[in-house]
């Protein structure tokens, strides 16, 4: 895991202050544990479950609820992070009109290129390729004929039908084949190109050169599912981790479509989570679907899905193997928020070399957390405190440092610091 510096801190700070959410994914992976909070329980249970057992040899997908601002993303980023510690592959997508279930065709791509690997360094299908070709030769190595041992990995790669589709095969072979040989250079960049951006990034020449045929729009999401069961694959035979823990965020977003393009939608989820299920496709993946409460309608109106995310006993009670994460069970409360408000304090002082009176801001985090516990409004009371707390924390590091009223926690809370501005300042309590 990479290293965070000052400058992270900063960043994930400006983020969490202007926005009440987490940073970008990339800084987030570094620095996330510096105010994560309240979830290390679940996220314990679900590597103790499925990273070092179940998810090692065959797949498992739940479904993260929680509303606007609930802390799904920092669920999903602190499940990232634990993912690579397990020794799995990673890949977290925030889904759109351009990336979602129903779109296999672009999807693979998006996920392979968003790929990290556990050692720090490699990502990406390029990053994914190096990690196996070392793989390799460290194998071949140790044998009294390297050169023949490398061979023989690669003809056995190349003629692997327990792959979904040949044309994954076909192109990462090229690229293994000139890693070896270094005599197939132009072929190995258009097979890579193809595998990072699609068939469309190189000419009907090109693609005649690799030996793979266009795939036409109508085979084009079928392909890309098998594309993604065949890189699972790689992953854990070639590459030499354990899986892949897939994180979709947003997933809502994939369902503001109706029609043809709701039921191919709808087709190619039941096929991800039901062909693992069912045994099709024994592939190691853990998979965290996040969106707000609205899902369970959508599921609702297709009979397959309804089911297999159907939650007899919730996870929060004990099931470890419930389809379906309700994030407000731990998260909802005011002893959440006090902890939340401690983190992120330890967060501005780590940051920015600051020292704050500790009893004093343990008495306006606890009255802001119960100002935000008390409102009801669309967003969760999480973001909301998020973006107060650290918003009055940088007010105090520019002053001085105050006793906050529920009054103006309250104004906090609603986005306006008039009462602050106005109030008297407590002078013998400066921030160094």
């Amino acid at each position: 895991m990479n290293a965070y510096t000052k400058n992270d801190l900063k960043s994930a700070w400006l983020t969490l202050s202007t926005n009440g959410t987490p940073p970008d994914p990339e800084l987030a992976l570094r620095v996330l544990p510096e105010w994560s909070v309240g979830i290390g329980d679940w996220i314990e249970q679900i590597a103790q479950e499925f990273l070092q057992g179940y998810c090692r040899e065959r797949a498992h997908y739940k479904l993260v609820i929680a509303p606007y601002g609930g802390g799904k993303s920092h669920f999903l980023l602190a499940m990232r992070h634990r993912g690579l510690e397990e020794g799995f592959a990673v890949s977290y997508l925030r889904c759109s009109a351009k990336t979602n279930l129903g779109d296999w065709h672009n999807l693979f791509h998006q996920i392979a290129n968003s790929i990290h690997l556990p050692n720090g360094r490699d990502f990406g299908i390029k990053g994914m390729i190096d990690a196996a070709w070392d793989r390799i030769q460290s194998n071949a190595s140790s044998t009294d004929d390297p050169d023949a041992a490398i061979e023989l990995i690669l003809r056995s790669f190349k003629g692997d039908t327990e792959y979904a589709t040949p044309i994954f095969t076909k192109l990462v072979s090229i690229i293994l084949s000139n890693r070896y040989t270094n005599n197939d250079n132009e072929r190995s960049i258009n097979a890579l190109n193809w595998l990072a951006h699609g068939q469309e990034s190189i000419s009907r020449g090109e693609l005649a050169q690799l030996g793979i045929n266009k795939i036409s729009a109508k085979e084009a999401d079928r392909v890309g599912e098998k594309l993604f069961f065949s890189l699972i694959r790689f992953l854990k035979n070639l590459v030499g981790v354990y899986g892949l823990v897939l994180l979709l965020d947003e997933t809502d977003m994939m369902f503001n479509t109706r029609g043809q393009s709701m039921t191919r939608l709808m087709d190619a989820c039941r096929r991800l989570i039901g062909e693992a299920d069912d045994g099709l496709e024994s592939l190691p993946v853990l998979g965290l679907l996040a969106a707000v409460p609205s899902i369970e309608e959508h599921l609702g109106k297709y009979i397959a899905l309804e089911q297999r995310f159907n939650t007899i006993i919730p996870f929060e009670k004990g099931a470890v193997g419930a389809a379906k994460i309700y994030l407000s069970a731990c998260m909802k409360d005011n002893a959440f928020l006090v902890k939340l408000g401690e983190r992120l304090l330890e967060l501005s002082e780590h940051a920015f070399d600051r020292k704050y009176d500790t009893n004093l801001q343990k008495h306006n985090t606890e009255v802001l957390a119960q100002a935000a516990c008390n409102r009801m409004t669309d967003i969760d009371s999480r973001r909301l405190f998020v973006k107060a707390w650290c918003a009055f924390l940088d007010f105090q590091a520019a002053n001085s440092e105050k006793k906050l009223s529920l009054d103006e926690a309250n104004d906090l809370l609603r986005g306006s610091a008039t009462n602050l501005e106005k109030s008297e300042s407590n002078k013998d309590s400066d921030i160094g």
